[in-house]
């Protein structure tokens, strides 16, 4: 089970993967942290706030899925802070002090807990991760990938 990691900050492992997000192009907007700006902790509290806004307003769950996103691949925004990522969605209209208390209270850890165990127990243990099946066979393809090579992949696997 992960535990956040406070003072974080970028290493060669991390600088290699935003060098590769950087390379995808094809609309993929991404701006590296600067060295001296702490990473995020940890994500669950926005894996938690994700969650709690697909609970409560189903209907604006996408698009607080897409502005974590943002905040933390374009803004640098810090998403496991509850108080930076109430701001990012309290932009959207959502109830920015529910979500908070959310958080604090932990109302929805226990589902990014089994979620996270869950894709443990699938051999999944890198982001992104995908896994396609079909009850014949499995492909697991880490790391992110240009969008053509994912689309090869699964006409490959469905032609199979």
């Amino acid at each position: 089970m992960p535990e956040p990691r406070p003072g974080r900050v970028p290493d060669d492992h991390t600088r290699e993967a935003w060098q590769r997000a950087e390379e995808l192009g094809e609309g993929v907007r991404f701006v590296p942290w600067p060295d001296a700006v702490p990473l995020p902790a940890w994500s669950f509290p926005a894996l938690e706030a994700a969650l709690w806004v697909e609970a409560t307003v189903p209907e604006g769950a996408d698009a607080a899925r897409v502005a974590l996103f943002e905040a933390y691949f374009e803004r640098g925004v810090d998403i496991g802070d509850p108080e930076a990522i109430g701001t990012v969605l309290g932009g959207l209209g959502l109830d920015a002090g529910g979500l908070r208390a959310a958080l604090a209270a932990g109302l929805c850890r226990a589902e990014v807990v089994e979620q996270y165990r869950a894709a443990r127990a699938a051999g999944i243990d890198a982001v992104p991760t995908v896994v396609m099946s079909d009850g014949r066979g499995r492909v697991r393809v880490v790391g992110e990938l240009p969008y053509a090579r994912y689309e090869r992949l699964v006409r490959w696997f469905l032609a199979t």
